[in-house]
């Protein structure tokens, strides 16, 4: 995730206090087919400065959008600027 998000705003979401972030993961299908892995991210009482959603992708690929805005992949086809369209599983 550092390679993806660099090394500033990596630190700001991953290096948060463990003790006060919340995760919700879910088990995911894209819209083409591909399956993996939906998380969620926030800390209570700061929902609107900290927190993203993440899809890791069974073939490795990773979609990345904060609370902020920031979207970020690894995807090097996808054209999107957020995440792209999925159903849980």
């Amino acid at each position: 995730m550092s390679e993806i998000l660099g090394p500033e705003l990596y630190e700001d979401e991953f290096m948060a206090d463990a003790n006060t972030t919340v995760l919700i993961t879910s088990d995911i299908v894209l819209e083409d087919g591909r399956t993996g892995r939906s998380i969620q991210s926030f800390a209570p009482g700061n929902a609107l400065a900290s927190g993203f959603n993440m899809l890791i992708i069974d073939d490795g690929t990773i979609y990345y959008l904060n609370v902020r805005g920031t979207f970020a992949t690894n995807d090097e086809d996808y054209t999107g600027n957020g995440l792209p369209g999925f159903s849980t599983i």
